[in-house]
């Protein structure tokens, strides 16, 4: 968002103690981060990647490293806009975040 004087707002992550570290996403108007979750499967065999942004609306990671793949599709596939990426544990509870500004830069 802009504000009165020109300059981008910040604005809050939902769902984050915003008491106990900074939550906040640079974002530009019309422009909210893509919100990325990597969860474990309740079948034990590996990670989704789940989010709005892709196609199918998850995909599936079941190699030895699959947090560290989703993690980096995330941020590769989001390279133009800004990223928030939200690791959860079995129990549902946030481990990780992560934020990938984009590089696009309007001329």
């Amino acid at each position: 968002m802009v504000g009165a004087d020109g300059c981008s707002v910040r604005a809050h992550v939902e769902g984050e103690d915003h008491a106990a570290q900074d939550t906040s996403v640079e974002t530009v108007v019309g422009y909210a981060p893509i919100v990325y979750e990597v969860r474990p499967r309740k079948d034990h065999r590996g990670v989704d990647l789940i989010s709005d942004a892709l196609p199918f609306g998850r995909l599936w990671y079941g190699e030895p490293n699959a947090i560290s793949n989703a993690i980096d599709y995330a941020k590769f596939f989001s390279r133009s806009h800004d990223a928030v990426i939200r690791i959860y544990d079995e129990a549902g509870n946030v481990k990780e975040t992560h934020r990938h500004a984009g590089d696009f830069k309007e001329p």
